[in-house]
């Protein structure tokens, strides 16, 4: 992802106009998806993974993981699922893109 260096905190920040940043979220500093570890322990580098959350026994089902975000640096809005309800009411797939150079 590419923005505009005036518009990144100094620590962010590349010299010249705009700075490249990873797009990621595993990253608590800019966006951290809650359960995203799980899926990237179960998957190899350098793959594509499609997901099925609403799988017989899927544990998102009866919870919130994968529909909530956390950062510390505010840089957008989050995107997070309503109290009281599971991620399989927003999601049914997740497709997983694990160390894509575009993402880096």
């Amino acid at each position: 992802m590419t923005m505009n260096s005036d518009n990144l905190s100094s620590i962010l920040r590349d010299e010249g106009e705009f700075t490249m940043l990873s797009v990621s979220y595993d990253n608590i500093w800019m966006n951290y998806l809650h359960g995203i570890d799980e899926l990237r322990r179960s998957s190899n580098p350098h793959s594509i993974n499609i997901v099925k959350l609403n799988g017989k026994n899927s544990p998102y089902m009866e919870s919130r993981r994968l529909s909530m975000m956390s950062q510390i640096l505010p840089l957008g809005p989050l995107l997070n699922s309503l109290e009281g309800s599971v991620t399989t009411d927003i999601n049914q797939y997740m497709i997983l893109i694990r160390n894509s150079e575009g993402a880096l």
